[in-house]
């Protein structure tokens, strides 16, 4: 299926203008044509304040809601979705995304290609990227929680595979919160959708998960209920946390171009500056 209008990218902001910008940057490579509303919950920082304005001069529709606190709160976002697509008859395909999630490491048609899979999958709710973790760096305050939590949920499992107009894709049913995901046309949005997972080249980065990207303002402005990687409560909590795997398994590009399945050794995975 093509989208019929243009595809709208609804991306939850608070506090990290900087992050912000990057997103849009590499939702806007994209070969999908797209528009973006940013729904800000509450935003009081003075560079996030003046990012959102310079992105309304620009044309980006802001949508300025109040503070929350609990994750359950994040679901006020489809009252914006509701008002975007009130012009229409219907409410189309949408996206919805945390402001840390980066397309830049997915190539241009990672959104045709999540449109294709829900086409095919009838009984997923939503199609988005693994989110990597092969490059995050061992000075990460949470790198142990990060990898325990994602490897458990996502990292240890071998990838389905099918092909597909963009060739060869390897994916993974999983559920789906925040983080970024095509979510099909009609459906209301909600947290923890059952959804599918797209690996290399269509994954994405968590900027959050990387220390020179992620601001000190968000981390002590932010719910320690909402924000689980760039939290000064979280940090306190769980940076010490053991680490309890030894491997995972990513998809890469062989030498011939084909897709490759192999298992990443954590003693192997780089260290700081690497």
């Amino acid at each position: 299926m093509m989208f019929a209008r243009r595809l709208p990218i609804f991306i939850i902001s608070f506090n990290r203008g900087a992050f912000l910008r990057r997103v849009i940057d590499s939702y806007r490579r994209q070969t999908t044509p797209i528009d973006i509303i940013v729904h800000d919950n509450g935003s009081d920082d003075p560079e996030t304040l003046d990012i959102l304005g310079e992105l309304a001069a620009q044309g980006v529709a802001v949508h300025r809601a109040g503070k929350i606190e609990s994750p359950d709160q994040l679901e006020t976002i489809d009252q914006t979705i509701d008002s975007y697509f009130g012009w229409f008859r219907r409410r189309g395909r949408y996206v919805v995304t945390d402001c840390d999630i980066d397309l830049a490491p997915a190539r241009p048609e990672a959104l045709a290609l999540y449109g294709e899979l829900l086409d095919r999958f009838r009984k997923a709710e939503c199609v988005g990227p693994m989110l990597r973790i092969a490059d995050i760096p061992r000075d990460y305050r949470l790198f142990n929680h990060v990898m325990n939590r994602h490897i458990e949920q996502f990292w240890r499992f071998p990838p389905e595979r099918i092909q597909t107009r963009q060739g060869d894709c390897a994916y993974l049913p999983a559920t789906i919160d925040t983080t970024f995901a095509v979510h099909r046309e009609g459906s209301s949005f909600r947290r923890l959708k059952r959804g599918l997972r797209v690996y290399h080249p269509f994954e994405a980065r968590h900027l959050d998960w990387y220390p020179d990207e992620a601001g000190e303002i968000y981390r002590h402005t932010s719910a320690a209920a909402i924000s689980h990687w760039n939290n000064a409560t979280q940090f306190a909590a769980l940076a010490r946390e053991p680490l309890r795997f030894e491997r995972y398994t990513i998809v890469e590009s062989a030498a011939d171009g084909r897709l490759a399945i192999r298992d990443v050794e954590l003693a192997n995975h780089p260290e700081p500056g690497r």
